[in-house]
């Protein structure tokens, strides 16, 4: 027996993937039922392909080259700061240490 092979328009899919992301439709499982879709994987394709709420996670940094030359330069002051106040620190409580000592 052949199996029947189901093709939905992309307008179709859009619809269905902007009443998902709007609330019209609580599931997928809900919109699978109410529009008849068979495939297990197809709607969460389609969220996949179509969808805006997968962005929500995401963070998206857009940065010129002189940013990112920036950050870099700021991340290797802090390490350096945080070398010298550790440093610092050691120091202190060796002459604290020492002066206890004598």
């Amino acid at each position: 027996m052949s199996q029947q092979i189901f093709r939905y328009s992309e307008a179709f899919k859009m619809q269905v993937v902007q009443e998902l992301e709007s609330g019209a439709l609580s599931t997928v499982a809900e919109a699978r039922r109410r529009y008849g879709i068979r495939g297990q994987a197809t709607v969460q394709s389609w969220l996949r392909k179509y969808g805006k709420n997968h962005l929500r996670n995401k963070v998206i940094k857009v940065q010129t080259p002189n940013d990112r030359d920036q950050v870099q330069a700021l991340k290797k002051r802090i390490k350096e700061l945080e070398k010298s106040l550790a440093d610092t620190q050691v120091s202190s409580v060796l002459k604290f240490v020492l002066s206890d000592c004598l």
